[in-house]
């Protein structure tokens, strides 16, 4: 049996009303600033593993940008710390800490538009295979590297340029 509350719709409704009365405007429509990034970023190729998870979810995120307005450079910094120690001091847990410095240079004017700093962390198991903690730490780079592009790009859409 389908049961509505109104109460719950009237405050919904009120809250979107609200947003529209004090000037609220979505991030992602063809009418924001942040339209103009979309395939019109030209992404620095990936020289690593590391940068290449970075790239590709940049891209999956802003599209493929041809030799557009915009040009994304970056720098990336990983390292690696132990948060988990056996009794024996055997590293059975690491922290994956990543950051990235980027930049988003105007082609044409090449003055520097907006620059920026993003990091996150993710952990991965150390076991007793070899194997499987390369595979583990591999896969925590891949899962950083979404983490950081992500930031990138919500940084990008809320102070995005006209």
């Amino acid at each position: 049996m389908l049961s509505f509350d109104r109460r719950g719709f009237l405050f919904t409704l009120s809250c979107f009303a609200a947003l529209g009365a004090c000037g609220y405007t979505p991030a992602l429509t063809s009418a924001s600033p942040s339209a103009a990034l979309y395939n019109n970023v030209q992404i620095a190729s990936p020289g690593n593993a590391q940068s290449f998870a970075l790239v590709s979810r940049l891209e999956d995120r802003l599209g493929r940008g041809a030799p557009g307005r915009w040009v994304l450079n970056y720098s990336i910094s990983v390292s690696s710390e132990r948060t988990g120690i056996a009794t024996d001091e055997s590293t059975t847990r690491n922290n994956l800490l990543g950051a990235v410095q980027f930049s988003l240079t105007d082609r044409q004017s090449e003055q520097i538009a907006l620059t920026g700093t993003v990091s996150s962390f993710t952990g991965y198991d150390a076991t007793a295979s070899t194997l499987a903690t390369e595979s583990a730490r591999r896969d925590a780079t891949e899962r950083v590297m979404v983490l950081l592009a992500d930031q990138i790009v919500t940084r990008l859409i809320a102070l995005a340029p006209q």
